[in-house]
């Protein structure tokens, strides 16, 4: 019998988005018979996905099995599903609920937004990036004038500017400049 698991010990990590995609390709191509997890929130903690992941694995005849539970069917499958997805939506909650108490105390909520960096040593601190401020006064007034997004993204693409981390291409930095625009109206930079 051959086993999901052990094609993932040799050939890496399964799960992740792609490791669970090309699981279920390999499964349509009949690659293994049995798929073991530790436990079923390993496959997903969304209801509507776990319970379509378990139907299209049962069509084609693999058992999935988890660790401590044995043999997963339907009921078992639902009560995780609906278990699994209660934890992640409180997770959500308590998690948008601590960014929004860090933002009132005048920190950072979450991960770098472009034009800041981060104060070593000062968590939620950030200072200004004055290359990356002039790129957005720019981006911001440019819009102002009368421009679109879209022509913005255009002529910045044509000068090369990059995101940090080797990302670059306009539409990607404008995202970026629209997810930290709260901050930038609270910054002093414009």
């Amino acid at each position: 019998m051959s086993t999901h698991e052990d094609r993932a010990r040799s050939g890496g990590s399964v799960m992740g988005r792609e490791g669970l995609l090309r699981m279920l390709d390999q499964a349509r191509e009949r690659s293994f018979d049995v798929v073991i997890v530790e436990a079923l929130d390993r496959l997903s903690r969304d209801m509507e996905d776990l319970a379509g992941i378990h139907k299209r694995l049962s069509f084609l005849g693999i058992e999935i099995r988890a660790v401590h539970e044995g043999v997963v069917n339907t009921v078992l499958v639902g009560l995780r599903g609906l278990v699994g997805q209660l934890y992640r939506e409180d997770n959500t909650h308590k998690v948008r609920r601590r960014q929004a108490g860090r933002v009132k105390q005048g920190l950072a909520g979450g991960g770098l937004t472009y034009g800041y960096d981060a104060v070593a040593g000062k968590s939620g601190e950030r200072v200004v990036v004055e290359a990356e401020a002039q790129v957005i006064r720019r981006i911001f007034q440019e819009y102002v004038d009368g421009r679109t997004p879209r022509e913005i993204a255009h002529d910045l693409n044509k000068e090369r500017y990059h995101l940090r981390g080797g990302g670059h291409g306009m539409p990607q930095l404008l995202m970026a400049i629209s997810r930290g625009v709260p901050a930038f109206c609270r910054t002093s930079f414009m």
